[in-house]
C-alpha cells in the first residue's frame, strides 16, 4: 500500500464525476496517512496562464529532477486544498514509474505550504473513485 511521499496517478471525481479531474489522470502526492485515511495534493504541469494569473494562493513549483521528484515537466503542487478517502487501498503499482515518491525536502515544503494559512480538505466519493480507477479497492 502507498505511504506518505508516494506519488500516484489517479482520476478524481472532483468537483463531480464529469469534471476534468475525473476524465484525465493527474499525479497526486500522498502527503499524509492516518489509519486507513489517505490525503493527497494535486500536481499539474505548469501552464502559461498560471504564470500570468495565479489561480492558487499556496503552491510549490518543482522542476523535473529524478533526485527530488518523478515529474517530466515543470510542475505546480496545489497546496490550497487536499483530497482524502477513508476506506480505500492504493496499491504500490499506482505509483509513478520514474520515481515512486518525492524527496523529504519536497514533502516538508508541502507540509509548510499546507499549514501556513490553512487549506480546504475535500472528501472524495469512494464509490466513484472505485469506478474511475482500476486497482483501487476497499479495505
Amino acid at each position: 500500500m502507498i505511504d506518505r511521499k508516494d506519488v500516484v496517478t489517479l482520476k478524481t471525481p472532483f468537483p463531480n464525476i464529469s469534471s476534468e479531474l475525473a476524465i484525465r489522470s493527474h499525479m497526486y502526492i500522498c502527503h499524509r496517512v492516518k489509519d486507513k485515511t489517505k490525503y493527497f495534493v494535486k500536481c499539474q504541469s505548469i501552464k502559461p496562464y498560471m504564470l500570468i494569473k495565479n489561480t492558487m494562493n499556496h503552491f510549490l513549483d518543482e522542476q523535473p529532477d529524478i533526485q527530488r521528484n518523478p515529474f517530466k515537466n515543470s510542475t505546480r503542487i496545489d497546496c490550497d486544498k487536499d483530497f482524502y478517502t477513508l476506506n480505500l487501498c492504493y496499491p504500490k503499482r499506482l505509483c509513478t514509474t520514474i520515481r515512486p515518491d518525492v524527496c523529504e525536502d519536497v514533502i516538508q515544503k508541502v507540509d509548510v505550504a499546507l499549514t501556513s494559512d490553512g487549506y480546504d480538505s475535500h472528501s472524495l466519493n469512494e464509490q466513484e473513485m472505485l469506478q474511475l480507477n482500476i486497482g483501487i479497492y476497499r479495505t
